[in-house]
């Protein structure tokens, strides 16, 4: 699978998010950035939410039954939601912002696993009136 970056910014805690993403395989030429679409019907797909970039201490994590749907599996097109209550408790003060890391993977049907994006997550604290 073709592997990026995926930053995001100013995501203020507690708030909804949608991310959408398409699985490519990496690209054949120079001239392309992305290769073709990876059928992901049968595909076992994780996203991993942590304050490391590395280990296993994940804030939350979502699967196909929890949080990531398939939405057109023939052209990789894959969508995670998180929910308000992800980011709600994460121990960041008022106008204060904190750098989390979020990752993407993807196992395929023979069992070959890939890494789809990596990147880093600034969540900003929000009002507590």
């Amino acid at each position: 699978m073709s592997h990026r970056t995926e930053n995001i910014n100013n995501h203020h805690a507690g708030d909804s998010r949608l991310i959408k993403l398409q699985v490519r395989y990496p690209a054949e030429t120079e001239e392309e950035e992305f290769g073709d679409p990876v059928d992901v019907r049968s595909a076992d797909i994780r996203y991993y939410f942590s304050e490391q970039s590395k280990g296993s201490d994940c804030i939350f994590k979502k699967t196909n039954e929890d949080g990531i749907e398939i939405v057109d599996g023939v052209n990789g097109l894959v969508q995670i939601k998180w929910e308000p209550e992800d980011t709600k408790n994460l121990n960041i003060g008022e106008s204060d912002s904190k750098e989390f890391y979020h990752e993407c993977e993807f196992t395929d049907t023979d069992g070959d696993v890939s890494t789809v994006f990596t990147g880093t997550v600034e969540v900003i604290g929000g009002l507590t009136c």
